[in-house]
């Protein structure tokens, strides 16, 4: 727990933060990215658009640690180029009730031609 005295110096109030952290000298800069990033970065959906992109190949992946990431390079690339899905993407299913039929279109259908 800080303790009242913990004073900003102007060093670190010029920075934003507040009480014994240091300033970092230079800025953090991500060489890879989660797929939660990298979906909120190109504006797309993780689970459907981004997986589908990296089954077809359009994004690479790498191995890092225990998980996999996407190279920011990549996703620069992507947002670049642009991206447009093949015939694999398939309309996504509706949910719910099927939408109500008019009764009088239903009563002028001829159903002897069927």
């Amino acid at each position: 727990m800080r303790t009242p005295s913990a004073a900003i110096t102007p060093r670190h109030a010029a920075c934003g933060e507040t009480g014994s952290r240091k300033a970092r000298p230079f800025p953090v800069v991500k060489l890879a990215l989660s797929f939660r990033e990298a979906a909120k970065a190109l504006g797309i959906d993780r689970n459907r658009l981004l997986r589908s992109l990296i089954r077809e190949g359009k994004l690479r992946t790498i191995p890092w640690g225990k998980r996999t990431r996407i190279p920011l390079a990549e996703v620069e690339r992507l947002a670049r180029e642009g991206f447009s899905l093949g015939s694999r993407a398939k309309p996504r299913a509706q949910r719910g009730r099927p939408a109500r039929q008019d009764p009088e279109a239903l009563r002028k259908l001829d159903l002897t031609k069927l």
